[in-house]
């Protein structure tokens, strides 16, 4: 900690326990959405089988809003499917989507709105 090798602010390689109550904050990415969509990640196919995505949409009122988790599966000869668990709505977030390419070896996820007003914060748990 507070050194510049590695990069991170901590380091494990191996296992870790934690024995007790342990409370995780991540600080979230947000991308802002765009009708031609927003990509969100590359997926690397050759290194994983399937990711996790915990994400919360709204717009800049944040009168509409819904959370979720994108369940994914993807190799890297571009098959690629994914499952949106999600939140009932505050307001509609009908116009807030996700699609999926597949160009092997990666897959690519990314968050299509109608405008920049919209918003997601994500982050992302890799198999």
């Amino acid at each position: 900690m507070g050194t510049t090798t590695p990069s991170e602010k901590l380091h494990v390689a191996g296992k870790v326990a934690i024995e007790g109550t342990a409370k995780v904050v991540q600080t979230a990415n947000e991308i802002v959405g765009a009708p031609a969509g927003t990509r969100m990640e590359v997926l690397d196919g050759n290194t994983y089988v399937g990711a996790f995505i915990d994400y919360t949409i709204f717009d800049s009122s944040k009168s509409n809003m819904r959370s979720g988790t994108i369940q994914m599966v993807f190799n890297a000869v571009g098959g690629a499917e994914f499952t949106d668990n999600s939140t009932l709505d505050i307001g509609d977030t009908s116009p807030a989507t996700f699609t999926l390419t597949a160009p092997a070896p990666n897959t690519e996820i990314y968050f299509n709105a109608p405008d920049p007003t919209w918003s997601v914060r994500y982050h992302v748990r890799y198999l």
